[in-house]
């Protein structure tokens, strides 16, 4: 039996209900809809690498001294000029059956690969596939791991029941730079070719296939597939039937041996448990015989809630063992200790003083803590009071060891809720802050009170609530500042689109082109500040501006002059006083002016000359006209977006954490803290630095591209029990 990764929620044995049979036509469905996405993506962006990787190449050339490795560079060059179409329709064809053998679990590998039993193969064959190797290790090191685990887990769960193996799901690395190789060989590409284009190619590979992953991912989570990835015990007859799939037949002689399994090995003897039979009991026994596999099963054991849910109880910790454990939390409390020293201590406890299923429940809490420390979600101000809890989680999960398996222990809740707060973008974690304050509080109170009464954990929850609230009551004050710094950001947007519609109305096709140019660039302004500041009054005396300055300009009779004559004074001030407000540029505004003085003595000699054309109508600038009804004040259509990337947009919510991919390839958590009425306007905010409008549109760009995603509320103590059960990390042998 091995360790796969499944999806699961809340239900009363702390599994999901998600993961209910999907029947074959929809499962079917699903596959040919992600194959679909993922070749036609992937093709594209290999489409659009053919474009630039020339200029690339050709440079590289220029700057290399060897001449062989300059010809296949400039070779190179010539193959994806003279192929570039070509190229495309034979890799789209070429990945798309790998993609499917591997759905299927019958990809044969490198086509050219010897048929059965070994050969002699050429040094440059083992040269190229080193050098291959070395791009698609790249590429893997530039993937988000929580997206490839979604992808081998869910395209796994839809295709046979558990999950793919890391290098060999159907869009992995290994499966892209193969249908390529492939690709390139077809066309009698030389190695030195073949590793020029794929090295030149890689990174176009990679900056793509990680929002390919990710859009893959939200589709089938979408579709109730997997929603959420969780550790779950998978049969060893899954795994056969994949390898199987995947292989030749075993001869007759063979036929007993164990199937591959996920690394490390489970024993069977352990995870097998007969009907009937105490998965414990027989745990205890085999443990005894200190196997590695023993070990990894017993982690294995501890994290599965059915296991707990049986009726089996786990044997009592060694008294001698809690004893001793009492006197090193004493002297926690007394000195505020914690570290690797303390953790020597007690795994020596463990390994002296316990029984084989003692020492490996330390063992494992200290690998929790472990992956603590190393949670880059978590400031370093919080991780040293969780580091002076291991004492206390240990006895905790000696005393109750379904510490590991559920997530309603005590002192798991208590840790769950510790990291949930300090993970939380806008948390402030300052050493001098109330809530890292209140937390080592809360650990120095739990090291002078807990003995073996869990109970102890409920009160220290209580206390971590008050403490919360607090920190809520500040957080609230500061979102009311950035709601109301938001609202007229977004008040100011609308006004602006508003003003600049008005503006087009108004000045029609007549106005000149520097007047034009000055209210669209800076009047515009003017107008949205007085309406959202001063009000509907204040915003009717600007569109008054506009059209008093637009019959400025216009031709006039000599009858009209001093009514010009009388309004400009007016008009001059008022757009002085609008613009100073606004603070725009002194040199725009003096341009604009001398070239408004000179288009209105021109206007005058007009007139004067009797040159004027049909009389014109001055606005009573003190009484501005209505809007004309052309006059559009809807702000324009925003581009369109997919009906999932809308859904998701329409699924966001005050409180969510996003994580941002940052242009130096680091991912910043930041907090939803706002969203308009309108969902218009997203600000993102993490203390104490960062408070950022982000509009509609630019979201759903990066949503699309898979620069930002919905961070996983998985709790650090929830991703770690994942992680140490899938085997990735065990316990020492």
């Amino acid at each position: 039996m091995s360790l796969a990764q499944a999806g699961t929620a809340t239900a009363r044995d702390d599994r999901d209900d998600d993961e209910a049979p999907i029947d074959p036509a929809r499962r079917s469905a699903l596959l040919q809809d992600c194959s679909g996405m993922v070749v036609s993506r992937l093709s594209g962006a290999i489409a659009e690498a053919l474009k630039k990787v020339g200029d690339d190449l050709t440079a590289l050339a220029l700057r290399n001294r060897d001449p062989a490795a300059q010809q296949a560079l400039l070779d190179a060059v010539t193959l994806v000029r003279r192929h570039h179409a070509d190229i495309e329709v034979r890799f789209r064809e070429m990945f798309a059956d790998i993609f499917a053998r591997r759905i299927h679990g019958d990809d044969d590998g490198p086509s050219d690969a010897p048929a059965g039993g070994l050969a002699l193969v050429d040094d440059s064959v083992i040269e190229e596939k080193i050098a291959i190797d070395r791009i698609i290790q790249r590429a893997r090191s530039k993937l988000d791991p929580d997206e490839v685990l979604g992808i081998r887990a869910r395209l796994g769960f839809l295709a046979a029941g558990d999950w793919f193996d890391e290098d060999n799901h159907p869009a992995a690395p290994e499966a892209v730079f193969e249908a390529l190789r492939r690709t390139l060989a077809q066309l009698n590409a030389e190695a030195g070719v073949r590793d020029a284009l794929l090295d030149a190619i890689e990174p176009h590979v990679s900056s793509n296939l990680g929002a390919i992953y990710t859009s893959v991912n939200e589709r089938l989570r979408s579709n109730h597939v997997l929603p959420r990835i969780r550790p779950q015990v998978v049969t060893a007859k899954a795994q056969a039937r994949r390898a199987k799939a995947a292989q030749p037949p075993l001869p007759a002689q063979d036929s007993a041996a164990p199937a591959p399994v996920l690394a490390p090995a489970a024993d069977p003897a352990i995870e097998a448990v007969p009907a009937g039979e105490d998965p414990f009991a027989l745990l205890a026994a085999r443990l005894a015989d200190g196997t590695t596999p023993a070990r990894f099963a017993a982690a294995r054991l501890l994290a599965n809630p059915a296991r707990f849910g049986a009726g089996k109880t786990p044997p009592a910790v060694e008294s001698g063992l809690l004893d001793s454990l009492h006197a090193i939390q004493a002297g926690c409390g007394e000195s505020g200790a914690g570290g690797p020293r303390l953790l020597d201590e007690m795994l020596e406890k463990g390994r002296t003083m316990g029984s084989p299923l003692d020492q490996l429940t330390v063992e494992i809490v200290s690998l929790v803590f472990d992956h603590l420390y190393a949670d880059r979600r978590l400031p370093d101000t919080v991780k040293q009071q969780l580091l002076r809890l291991q004492v206390v989680a240990v006895k905790a999960a000696l005393i109750d060891r379904s510490f590991f398996a559920s997530r309603r222990h005590p002192m798991r809740r208590l840790l769950d809720e510790i990291c949930r707060a300090a993970s939380d973008p806008d948390a402030d974690v300052g050493p001098d802050s109330a809530l890292v304050g209140g937390v080592a509080e809360i650990v120095d109170w739990l090291l002078a009170s807990f003995e073996s009464d869990l109970s102890v954990f409920e009160d220290a929850a209580m206390r971590l609530d008050l403490l919360l609230s607090i920190e809520s009551q500040r957080r609230m004050e500061r979102d009311a500042a950035l709601a109301r710094q938001a609202e007229r950001l977004e008040a100011l947007a609308l006004a602006q689109e508003r003003a600049r519609a008005e503006i087009r109305a108004r000045a029609g096709e007549s106005a000149p082109a520097f007047m034009v140019d000055f209210l669209d660039r800076s009047w515009y302004r003017v107008m949205a500040m007085l309406r959202v500041e001063d009000g509907e009054e204040a915003w009717r005396d600007a569109l008054a501006c506009v059209d008093a300055l637009v019959w400025s300009v216009q031709p006039k009779e000599s009858s009209e002059i001093p009514r010009l004559a009388s309004l400009l004074p007016k008009l001059i001030a008022e757009l002085n006083r609008g613009l100073a407000r606004a603070g725009v540029d002194k040199s725009d505004q003096e341009r604009f002016f001398n070239e408004l003085l000179k288009r209105h003595g021109e206007v005058i000699q007009r007139a004067k000359a009797g040159a004027a054309g049909p009389a014109s109508h001055p606005p009573a600038f003190a009484q501005p006209a209505e809007p004309p009804r052309e006059a559009v004040a809807s702000r324009p259509a925003e581009p369109p977006v997919s009906p999932e990337i809308a859904r998701q947009l329409g699924d966001l919510r005050r409180g969510d954490t996003l994580e941002l991919l940052e242009p130096d390839g680091a991912r910043r958590r930041l907090r939803i803290s706002w969203v308009s009425p309108t969902r218009r306007l997203f600000v993102l905010t993490r203390h104490p630095e960062v408070a950022r409008p982000v509009e509609r549109a630019e979201l759903a760009r990066w949503l699309a591209t898979g620069r930002v995603r919905l961070a996983d509320a998985e709790t650090a103590i929830e991703r770690t029990i994942a992680t140490i059960a899938a085997g990735k990390v065990g316990p020492a042998a």
